[in-house]
């Protein structure tokens, strides 16, 4: 039931996506819940760690070089 709210919640109707999430949860070994939550927490801190080093990679990398002659 609660991998089909998620579906719902991510408005995607289809069988085979909470079907994806429930084989997700078997190969995690998540039983409850409460597992699935904490799950969930922990992918989305993932989540927001890969982009913010992604933008500061992104700022770091790219230096504008302006010409002597601009000034």
């Amino acid at each position: 039931m609660h991998a089909m709210k998620l579906a719902v919640e991510n408005n995607v109707f289809r069988w085979n996506y909470v079907e994806k999430i429930l084989q997700d949860w078997t190969n995690k070994k998540v039983t409850s819940i409460e597992e699935v939550e904490a799950d969930s927490l922990q992918f989305a801190a993932q989540k927001q760690q890969r982009q913010q080093r992604t933008y500061r990679s992104n700022h770091q990398k790219y230096k504008e070089i302006i010409p002597d002659w601009f000034h």
